[in-house]
């Protein structure tokens, strides 16, 4: 499972199929790849590590953006439903969730805050 952790001012994509858009302010973004060999312990490391930096940029809001292009070495989609779904269930306890679509063609806007360790990778 690979990802990056985006501290964001504004998040939106747009489909391309029915112009529809998806919104959200001040935010932690997430854009994960799920690999071939992830399972539910690594979706575990991805929201322990979620929570923390989420809590690190003061963020309540988070958006987990299914992004297939960290990497060429991917699980199946039925497989990463399931650990995606997993990974909003546990941080909406603590969290507004917003998922954004998953295999959907879409334009991307990230307005990335302008600070000290604004992103970052983690691979497990």
């Amino acid at each position: 499972m690979k990802s990056l952790f985006l501290d964001c001012n504004k998040f939106k994509a747009k489909k391309i199929i029915g112009n529809i858009e998806e919104l959200c302010n001040d935010c932690l973004v997430i854009l994960i790849t799920f690999e071939s060999s992830d399972k539910k312990k690594h979706a575990d490391r991805i929201i322990k590590e979620a929570i923390k930096i989420a809590d690190k940029f003061k963020r309540s809001n988070i958006v987990i953006a299914p992004f297939a292009h960290l990497s060429n070495d991917l699980l199946s989609n039925k497989e990463s439903l399931i650990l995606l779904d997993y990974i909003e269930m546990e941080l909406r306890k603590n969290f507004y969730i917003l998922v954004s679509e998953f295999g959907a063609e879409k334009g991307l806007l990230l307005d990335i805050a302008s600070k000290k360790n604004n992103i970052k990778f983690r691979s497990y």
